[in-house]
C-alpha cells in the first residue's frame, strides 16, 4: 500500500522483529503511555530507549541481548 500509493501505514505489532523488518518510524508505548519515538535502526541499536530494550530482552545498559 506505502509503494502503490504512496500513504502512511500503521502498523500495530507485539512482535519486535516484525518492526524493525516493516518499519521506519516507531512508537514504543509502555503502560498505556508514548515513551519513546525514533526510527527502527535506533529503537534496536545501543541508543534504544530502555523501556524498549528491556521489552525485546536488551540489558538496558550494554545495549545488546542478555
Amino acid at each position: 500500500v506505502h509503494t502503490e500509493r504512496q500513504m502512511t501505514v500503521l502498523f500495530v505489532t507485539h512482535q519486535p522483529e516484525d518492526a524493525r523488518r516493516i518499519g521506519q518510524d516507531m512508537v514504543f508505548l509502555d503502560n498505556h503511555t508514548v515513551a519513546a519515538t525514533g526510527t527502527a535502526a535506533n529503537f534496536f541499536d545501543a541508543s534504544g530507549p530502555d523501556g524498549f530494550r528491556r521489552y525485546v530482552g536488551m540489558d538496558p545498559a550494554k545495549g545488546r541481548r542478555a
